[in-house]
């Protein structure tokens, strides 16, 4: 019972760990977007919600982890509604950055068509300099989401544990 209680501990304190450094990565990625630089357009108002839910929603599971670690009772019930809400802020999330997504395929889409045309020397460079960019940057939501998907099954598989 105390090798279960130590997994279950541990992966609790990797989590806020893991918590802060995503938002923080998060919050880097909006600023790599740009949505920070113009701050009289509307993306910029969308740009500040959407940091201040991912603050929100970073306190609220630390708080559940931390809450969990020093061995305070939650009831069963409301841990499986945090555990699906888990679920819900990253398909949300997912919803919200789908603009980018599509923003990014249509600039692959796009540099695709240029290198078929045979484009110049410099505007091929251009395209295939875009083309990867969007890959890399489709790829980063892609693995982004992925990974959390997989650390919230094991998070709340571990949550779910503590009785």
């Amino acid at each position: 019972m105390t090798e279960i209680k130590n997994k279950l501990d541990r992966t609790l304190r990797i989590d806020v760990i893991f918590a802060v450094l995503f938002f923080i990565v998060s919050a880097k990625f909006h600023s790599f977007l740009g949505f920070h630089e113009d701050m009289e357009a509307e993306e910029f108002a969308r740009a500040k919600n959407i940091v201040a839910v991912f603050a929100a929603g970073l306190l609220f599971f630390a708080a559940v982890d931390i809450a969990l670690l020093l061995e305070k009772k939650i009831d069963r019930r409301l841990r499986i509604l945090i555990c699906v809400l888990a679920f819900v802020c990253i398909f949300a999330e997912l919803a919200y950055y789908s603009k980018s997504i599509r923003f990014f395929w249509d600039l692959f889409v796009q540099a695709s068509a240029d290198l078929e045309e045979g484009q110049p020397m410099w505007e091929s460079m251009r395209s295939e300099f875009r083309q990867i960019f969007s890959v890399i940057a489709i790829g980063f939501f892609a693995l982004r989401t992925l990974i959390r998907l997989i650390w919230n099954f094991f998070w709340s598989k571990a949550i779910l544990a503590f009785d």
